[in-house]
């Protein structure tokens, strides 16, 4: 039996509800108080919450809730991206991705909205609150979301049902909640959608369920039919071989914002871009920790020796507070060059904050009239060797040319960018990169384009492949880390050594050019942590001031703040730890 309810204020219109429990469900959903007409009270309190299994289930035109528990392990990623929460608007799953712990369970699907986290309503939310509520979350979380039918028919035209686990018979843990019509426990997944063929007038009591098997082509072309906007990752985006002719025929300006999923920042789609599927991974978690591991060159019990003393000469220093007194002594270091160029009326648009311009001498030079960019050349010499990086800021649009001009010129093939796009509703840097597999950025000069990417815990790896209108090819890795929290630092030290470790992995030409902002204070952090943990591997000496002295002498302001200076330091301690663990393990 169906009950009445009335919606208010906003709505006079009857709701159908079978139980207090959806009822209250639906309450929170709208937002608004929903009173039960006075005939039904009584009848809705003796109603049982769920429906005898012989009855079928069909979706409602309001649509129905969802109670999905994922079980977090490894990087503790779900594999999901998340938009909304903007201005009051709903919170929507807008992406999946494949192989993660969401695509395995089967039940989430991108355009389902997501009312709860963990029984706690997520409504009126801003988004991060949302994206750290489930980072956070050990264990199992559990979402709460409402589906269209329109979602469902959508998806069941094409002959596949998304809605549940992919195991055919697994039984779902928690509850469908059916706003409108039936709820219903422990529901399989050949018990959960009505047949697209049925008569869409039929009784809900009355249809009967199906089963379908799935087909794969049905299932891309479903996927494509999405059309990703804002704030999600291009999760899903299909890798198509591409000739230099091809490509240089392709168009793809974007300008749409960042992007964000459960995880924090990751690589996402322009608004009219389409779904595909991820290439190829580049690197496993397995592998990342190797890569990651530093292994002095000698193994001797003087190397032991001098370890410990570092460590307990560094653990001095932190505890102390002499780091924060070193980096203070810093300021003390007087300009080496004018800035001339960098503060000429003809370029001041080019620099994204008026008071960080390169120096003269150090500036990166763009083509044969020695055009400007806001980027400075910077070699560090630690125990004879030297090293060479561009530091230079978040390229803003009009200035978006220059930088893949800069690329291409010093033959770098390593981007290592510190920023977010937005943060704190504040525009850091612009979207330089493709952000869509099948469509590659236009430029005056190049074509950009995505070959493939990988969202890992700490960074994202995006291959792009730049093709000059000579038909020259180079190949460039950007390294994006996603973890640097918009006030402070990382608080994972892991996450971060992986990265600088990565990317002295894959450099091979050129010097790598790395870019926060303004590009000193975590671009600086990056070069310095480098430069020592190379030291460290090759049982160099190092000294962090010496580093930083150098790095100021070339270009302003590198590492900005004495709290990015002292996570120098932590890095170096935790890195030294790591070693001196390992290396007693190795002996026993």
């Amino acid at each position: 039996m169906d009950f009445s309810v009335t919606a208010t204020p906003a709505s006079r219109r009857g709701i159908r509800c079978r139980s207090l429990d959806e009822l209250s469900l639906y309450r929170e959903l709208v937002g608004y108080p929903v009173i039960p007409r006075r005939q039904y009270i009584e009848d809705l309190k003796k109603q049982d919450y769920a429906l005898p299994p012989s009855k079928a289930y069909s979706p409602p035109t309001e649509g129905y809730l969802i109670e999905v528990d994922l079980e977090k392990r490894g990087t503790g990623s779900l594999g999901f991206a998340l938009t909304g929460g903007r201005n009051g608007h709903s919170f929507q799953i807008k992406a999946i991705s494949p192989g993660s712990i969401a695509d395995l369970d089967g039940r989430l699907q991108a355009g389902d909205i997501l009312l709860k986290v963990n029984g706690k309503s997520i409504l009126g939310q801003p988004h991060r609150a949302v994206i750290d509520l489930i980072r956070q979350t050990q264990g199992t979380v559990r979402l709460t979301v409402r589906r269209s039918t329109d979602v469902v028919s959508s998806h069941s035209g094409h002959g596949y049902n998304t809605m549940f686990s992919r195991r055919k018979d697994a039984a779902l843990p928690g509850k469908a909640l059916a706003v409108g019509a039936t709820v219903t426990r422990g529901l399989k997944a050949r018990e959960a959608l009505p047949s697209p063929s049925q008569d869409k007038t039929a009784s809900p009591m009355g249809n009967q369920v199906f089963e379908t098997k799935v087909n794969s082509r049905k299932v891309e072309l479903c996927l494509q039919s999405f059309s990703l906007r804002n704030d999600y990752a291009d999760l899903l985006e299909e890798s198509t071989a591409r000739t230099e002719s091809s490509v240089w025929k392709g168009t793809a300006n974007c300008n749409s914002e960042n992007w964000n999923n459960e995880d924090g920042q990751h690589p996402g789609t322009s608004r009219d871009s389409t779904v595909g599927v991820p290439g190829l991974k580049i690197i496993s978690e397995e592998e990342l920790t190797e890569v990651s591991e530093i292994r002095p060159i000698l193994h001797s019990f003087h190397l032991m020796e001098t370890l410990r003393s570092l460590t307990e000469a560094i653990e001095k220093q932190i505890a102390r507070n002499e780091t924060f007194m070193e980096f203070l002594s810093l300021d003390n270091i007087k300009p080496l060059d004018d800035c001339i160029l960098g503060n000429a009326p003809q370029n001041k648009e080019k620099n994204r904050y008026r008071d960080i311009v390169p120096y003269d001498g150090t500036r990166v030079p763009l083509g044969e009239k020695q055009d400007y960019i806001n980027a400075s050349y910077i070699r560090i010499l630690n125990s004879g060797e030297e090293y060479l990086y561009i530091a230079t800021q978040g390229p803003l649009p009009g200035t978006m040319e220059d930088f893949w001009q800069m690329v291409w010129e010093n033959k770098s093939n390593v981007i290592a960018m510190m920023t977010k796009e937005m943060e704190n509703g504040l525009i850091k840097c612009h979207r330089y990169w493709p952000i869509s597999l099948n469509k590659p950025l236009e430029l005056q000069n190049y074509i950009i384009a995505l070959e493939n990417y990988q969202i890992l815990e700490a960074f994202t790896i995006r291959e792009i492949k730049m093709v000059k209108k000579t038909g020259s090819v180079h190949f460039v890795h950007q390294i994006q880390f996603i973890n640097w929290p918009d006030h402070g630092i990382p608080t994972s030290f892991d996450g971060f050594v992986k990265y600088v470790r990565y990317m002295k992995k894959i450099h091979e030409t050129g010097p790598i050019i790395a870019h926060c902002s303004a590009g000193i204070g975590r671009t600086g952090v990056i070069l310095c942590v480098d430069v020592v943990l190379r030291a460290l591997e090759k049982d160099f000496e190092f000294n962090i001031k010496n580093i930083v002295t150098q790095m100021r002498e070339q270009r302003y302001g590198m590492i900005q703040t004495k709290v990015q200076y002292h996570f120098c330091y932590e890095i170096v301690l935790y890195v030294l730890r790591k070693i001196l663990t390992s290396t007693l393990s190795s002996t026993k």
